[in-house]
């Protein structure tokens, strides 16, 4: 299939595979293994995973990426594990869900291209159509970590989408202050959040405050998975309630059901004639 060479004689692949589909699971460390060293019994027709055609899971692995992209309305690029793909099922239905519905979700989100980008730690919001997810949002084999990081970067979509407003209406209403924003995706601000974030993450700038506080309002996993790093919530500092009633939190709430007073049937059309618009522009609001 040209993904890697052969070798007949010896009966194996000369190169490895470009994907760890399982870091748990010792077997898959040899990258020039196919299916676990199991070829009679597995297959892998995706690249995605190995599978026992038997069961439901090679369908799953099949069907998975293609469903997301049918009801989320996103695109979904690079090789994903099932893994990962159920963690950003898990993220996108927890949005859904915090959005009061799939319309909404539409609205803000539709168009999205989700990258999965191997041989890179970054995950990030580059532009307001795309997202790039790196190794390490993974590399705890911890789906909950991952979800978090990955609702996290969609907040940070909705932010580049209103022309960066939503964060600075949001740092007013703390009562936070930047200074040095020049060009805001390029860093260099001085930022006071005002009141308490709810991480630490979120002390950096106004953008990464909005974009832990949306996830905070969103992730619907579970709390004591967190706390690992500096940009998740650590739930021995904050119980669920008092993250729940913070006003970072609240702000986010408020800001749904502003939405839902407010969106009309061509919201999207006027976020699409946008969609060319240079990003420098956006952030510098002089364009």
């Amino acid at each position: 299939m040209n993904a890697r060479f052969y070798s007949p004689t010896s009966g194996r692949f000369l190169t490895a595979d470009t994907i760890v589909p399982d870091p748990a699971d010792p077997q898959s460390a040899n990258r020039y293994a196919y299916v676990l060293g199991n070829p009679l019994k597995l297959v892998d027709p995706t690249g995605h995973c190995g599978a026992d055609p038997r069961d439901s899971l090679t369908e799953q692995c099949v069907t998975l990426r293609t469903e997301l992209e049918e009801y989320f309305k996103v695109t979904i690029e690079g090789i994903w594990t099932y893994l990962e793909l159920v963690a950003l099922r898990l993220a996108m239905g927890d949005i859904e869900a915090g959005l009061g519905g799939i319309a909404l979700f539409h609205t803000l989100f539709a168009g999205t291209k989700i990258s999965r980008v191997r041989e890179s730690n970054i995950t990030d919001a580059r532009t307001p159509w795309r997202i790039n997810v790196g190794d390490k949002t993974f590399a705890q084999n911890n789906l909950d970590e991952a979800r978090w990081t990955i609702i996290h970067e969609f907040g940070h979509i909705w932010d580049a989408r209103s022309w960066l407003s939503l964060s600075r209406r949001f740092e007013e209403r703390m009562g936070g202050s930047s200074t040095g924003c020049l060009v805001e995706l390029l860093g260099g601000c001085s930022y006071d959040p005002g009141t308490t974030p709810l991480s630490e993450y979120g002390n950096n700038n106004r953008r990464e405050d909005w974009a832990d506080s949306f996830a905070a309002a969103m992730f619907g996993g579970n709390w004591d998975n967190l706390g690992r790093h500096g940009h998740r919530i650590n739930p021995e500092r904050l119980t669920v309630v008092q993250i729940n009633t913070s006003p970072r939190v609240l702000f986010v709430q408020g800001s749904i059901s502003w939405l839902h007073t407010q969106v009309s049937g061509n919201f999207q059309q006027i976020l699409n004639a946008h969609r060319d618009t240079p990003l420098v522009c956006i952030t510098s609001y002089s364009c």
